[in-house]
């Protein structure tokens, strides 16, 4: 079965219909389709592992993740940090505003739309949202970078080197304890919610791309999206694993 018959599998096996996206315009397309159509070009990866989770449940995952898109997005749509800043300022808001019960506070944004349904039909925490609260945010734990000798500035200019290579290495050894430990412990996760934990694919996949070129973040190779996904998350699925 070759990668496209695998990838209609995929999607068709769950009968999802929200793929036929309309292509309309921002004033027609509902708050929904602005989040599915968000995560699809920004996070494609946990966008097709979204696809696959109930009907129940897909929609507040889009929003979450969608907002997360929103955040992330900050720092390279503005050319001063105090417009960033600002921006942040109004998600923090709105993340407070929907967890509140009127309607009427939540900004009429599609993002904040869709968080404030997710929280009214799930029962969101602020925990299950995170976000960066600052521009240029490192993820890159700072005792690892002063011990490779590694300056912030290398990083955020996304200068390559020996040395941050070992910092990579070092972020992608603890990151692949951890999902071995996540997928030791199967059996506990009920079977119902093992879907919401299927972004172990494609985290999987990375970290062994990653090894192949020595940790090096920047290796052109990464930039493009990996064969394996599609097949591996289908397989994956129907094995009900994660």
């Amino acid at each position: 079965m070759n990668i496209n018959k695998l990838s209609r599998k995929l999607l068709l096996s769950r009968n999802i219909n929200i793929l036929r996206v309309k292509s309309t315009s921002s004033k027609t397309e509902s708050s929904a389709e602005y989040c599915l159509k968000s995560v699809k070009n920004h996070d494609y990866e946990n966008f097709i592992c979204t696809l696959l989770l109930q009907n129940r449940s897909r929609s507040g995952a889009f929003a979450i993740r969608s907002f997360n898109v929103e955040v992330a997005r900050v720092a390279e749509q503005v050319s001063r940090d105090t417009i960033g800043l600002m921006r942040l300022q109004f998600w923090e808001d709105t993340i407070e505003k929907c967890f509140s019960k009127d309607i009427r506070v939540v900004p009429k944004h599609p993002v904040a739309i869709e968080l404030y349904k997710a929280n009214s039909t799930s029962k969101l925490t602020k925990r299950s949202i995170p976000h960066a609260r600052r521009l240029n945010f490192l993820s890159v734990p700072q005792d690892i970078l002063i011990k490779n000798k590694v300056s912030q500035e290398e990083v955020i200019r996304a200068k390559g080197s020996e040395r941050l290579n070992e910092c990579t290495f070092e972020i992608a050894s603890r990151a692949h304890q951890h999902l071995v430990k996540a997928r030791s412990l199967i059996e506990s996760i009920p079977k119902e919610g093992r879907t919401a934990l299927l972004p172990a694919v494609p985290i999987h996949i990375y970290l062994d791309r990653l090894q192949k070129c020595d940790y090096n973040v920047f290796h052109r190779s990464l930039q493009d999206r990996s064969w394996k996904l599609l097949p591996q998350l289908w397989f994956t699925n129907f094995k009900n694993k994660y």
